[in-house]
């Protein structure tokens, strides 16, 4: 294990390049979302969530309560078995308990005070025929 002490170059302002986005696996933090570089990865990758100052939607429902929050982890297009993650929630208090949930691969869960009220599996569903 290796600490890394430096920041590398393209870090800006909090915030991965876009083209450096592309090439990991990613956990996107609050407010990060409205960073430009992010927002535009994001829109590329077709992530199932859009922000707005104080809200987000998803599904064609705006989630605009300030105990909302959302946790979605998604397939990343340019990464074999990775993912990108977004922890999002409309004010400070309403982030916590979307954080600590135990999360499955490439799915969403929206809180509203802290309890789950929507949860949605973006894994297409095989069916093997038993005979």
């Amino acid at each position: 294990f290796e600490l890394c002490t430096a920041v590398p170059d393209d870090i800006i302002a909090g915030a991965t390049r876009g083209d450096a986005l592309a090439e990991r696996t990613a956990l996107i933090l609050g407010d990060a979302v409205q960073d430009p570089y992010v927002s535009a990865f994001l829109s590329a990758i077709e992530f199932p969530i859009t922000w707005e100052d104080e809200s987000f939607e998803y599904a064609g429902v705006t989630y605009d309560d300030p105990t909302h929050a959302v946790l979605c982890t998604v397939r990343h297009p340019g990464i074999p078995g990775g993912g990108v993650t977004v922890v999002y929630g409309n004010s400070a208090d309403a982030v916590p308990r979307a954080a600590n949930i135990p999360m499955y691969e490439h799915s969403l869960v929206i809180f509203e005070s802290g309890r789950p009220i929507l949860r949605e599996d973006f894994e297409p569903r095989h069916v093997v025929p038993v005979e």
